[in-house]
């Protein structure tokens, strides 16, 4: 039992006596998920106007009266979900982007994991 309180002592001083994540850590989070929230919302009401506002000037530019505004009504809303879509899933649109992801989530697998993942490819590869 001594061991056990002796092997705690030792990581709570590796640690630092404090163990509980810092304010600011949780403010910068808490920046963060605010941001993608803003971002969200942002975006899909743009594409929806944006694209509205685009209907509406193309029927009054050619007289097609409701035809162009409620066809890129629907598609600013697809766009627009989308986008949330997009943002809620962490999906970049920069190029080499869905390497990087696939790098990291090769990353947070078991080294066991890895190890036969890796032999398998050898094999794949002669």
């Amino acid at each position: 039992m001594s061991d056990l309180s002796d092997l705690d002592e030792k990581i709570k001083k590796a640690r630092g006596s404090d163990t509980k994540p810092s304010k600011t850590a949780d403010k910068t989070e808490s920046a963060s998920n605010s941001h993608a929230g803003i971002q969200v919302g942002f975006e899909l009401v743009g594409s929806i106007v944006i694209s509205t506002a685009l209907g509406v000037g193309l029927d009054h530019w050619l007289g097609t009266k409701p035809f162009f505004m409620i066809i890129l009504f629907f598609l600013g809303v697809f766009a627009g979900f989308f986008n949330v879509y997009r943002v809620s899933q962490n999906l970049g649109a920069t190029v080499g982007y869905s390497e990087l992801h696939r790098r990291e989530k090769q990353a947070k697998t078991a080294p066991e994991q890895e190890k036969t993942e890796a032999s398998d490819l050898d094999l794949k590869e002669d």
